[in-house]
């Protein structure tokens, strides 16, 4: 069933998802054929309608070749719709569920989707959801336009906060490890790079570079699980192509392309000897690529000794070893950032990194940090698998015994693994102290 648009005739269900329908259909005033992005009545809410009008902001806010032109925004009695114009195309997903692209195929597309890129990040535009439903292909006039900014930022750079990946914002086999959230790493315009390097993999290999519907494991092998090479998994693709798509998906941002130009000319070579001799001959990459901004690596310097303390510590825990260990100093000496380097050490071990921070100014609120860092490991285990969840609950359960309140009247949201826990009987100050460090460790 199509939703109730007045004005519109429907005539082709394209793609879905939970939350929008993308639909084929034309005007009944001038017969003009359009693409319609509906937010389903279900999914209706204020934050979603306001998602989907920011996309027809930046989609109507100019015309840049290769990039879709919504032509309207349309708020109907049960949600909210943006009016594309059509290029009669079909998206690649569709096209690569019947076999990859030829090598030459998939260089040229891929030649077109960075100079779109090249035009966004020209205009502050990171686009931060590249993947092969958002790009539509037409065979006949060779025509592709790139769709899907319903996260697109015009920030030039932001930080993505530690989230379940249930809650990740992109399509999860195509964000960059920096998207994820835990890899202390500022998001900047290499993302879309990343995600071109994902897409272009699957255009020739006919594959993902990391096949798993399990969630959390996508997210470890973008931080840590280097994929097979393509001419490894296709002796047909020369090895120079296959070094371009590995430097896309480099797993920090600094070792990628740093310039959309840089990686059209390395692709261009590659199409025109593919074009000339038949074959593509080996370079050297990136000889042409310069960032046009100036940019600090987002590495640490002078802190080996302090960064080698904290893997050691963790490989004892790890050994299974319980250990306690602070870090201290004024603020803004990079406490925080030397901490969290440690993230992808962890999540590689398939381990929870949580953190809490003492603050300065909110020193008057008890255990704030332990609240804090307890919090966020609630979080990861409600997102568990039910197995692990389960097991968990009986671990905690077990543990605090019928004097669970104690624990979460510090940490609230923990009632979400063990449930409401009875009252528990008032003690003095010190007794207090004693039954709640008891009940903490």
């Amino acid at each position: 069933m199509y939703p109730d648009l007045k004005g519109y005739k429907f005539t082709e269900r394209l793609t879905e998802s939970k939350s929008t329908l993308v639909c084929r259909g034309h005007r009944l005033e001038n017969g003009e054929h359009v693409v319609l992005k509906i937010l389903k009545p279900d999914s209706f809410s204020k934050d979603k309608r306001a998602l989907l009008r920011c996309e027809f902001e930046i989609t109507s806010g100019f015309e840049l070749p290769g990039v879709v032109k919504a032509l309207a925004f349309e708020d109907y009695t049960e949600g909210c719709a943006i009016v594309f114009k059509d290029i009669d195309g079909q998206s690649l997903d569709h096209i690569l569920e019947h076999a990859p692209l030829a090598l030459a195929d998939s260089l040229d597309l891929a030649i077109v989707l960075v100079e779109t890129v090249e035009l966004l990040h020209k205009q502050q535009i990171i686009h931060k959801d590249i993947n092969p439903s958002h790009i539509i292909f037409n065979p006949m006039t060779k025509q592709v336009n790139l769709i899907g900014f319903g996260l697109a930022d015009r920030a030039p750079e932001q930080s993505v906060t530690l989230l379940p990946p249930s809650s990740l914002t992109g399509t999860l086999a195509y964000i960059s490890p920096e998207q994820t959230g835990r890899m202390n790493r500022l998001v900047d315009y290499r993302t879309d790079f990343y995600s071109l390097g994902v897409t272009l993999y699957q255009m020739l290999t006919g594959k993902l570079p990391f096949e798993t519907d399990n969630a959390l494991e996508l997210v470890h092998s973008h931080i840590a699980m280097t994929p097979v090479a393509p001419h490894e998994l296709n002796a047909d693709i020369p090895e120079i192509v296959s070094l371009i798509v590995m430097k896309l998906m480099s797993k920090m941002a600094d070792d990628r392309y740093q310039s959309a130009f840089g990686l059209k000319v390395d692709l261009g070579k590659c199409l025109q000897g593919l074009k000339g001799k038949g074959d593509v001959e080996g370079f050297k990459l990136g000889q042409v690529d310069f960032s046009d901004q100036l940019r600090f690596p987002g590495k640490i310097y002078g802190r080996e000794e302090e960064f080698g303390q904290l893997l050691n510590a963790f490989e004892r825990v790890s050994n299974g070893k319980r250990e306690l260990l602070l870090v201290a100093g004024y603020a803004g000496v990079g406490k925080t950032r030397l901490v969290r380097k440690v993230y992808k050490t962890v999540i590689e071990r398939h381990g929870f990194f949580i953190e809490g921070k003492f603050e300065q100014l909110l020193r008057n609120i008890p255990y704030f940090g332990w609240t804090q860092a307890f919090e966020e490991l609630v979080d990861n285990i409600l997102i568990d698998s039910e197995t692990e969840f389960a097991q968990w609950r009986h671990r905690i359960q077990k543990a605090v015994g019928h004097i669970g309140k104690v624990l979460t009247d510090v940490i609230p949201n923990l009632e979400s693994i063990i449930g409401p826990q009875p009252a528990i009987p008032d003690l003095a100050g010190t007794e207090e102290q004693k039954r709640f460090n008891h009940v903490f460790l």
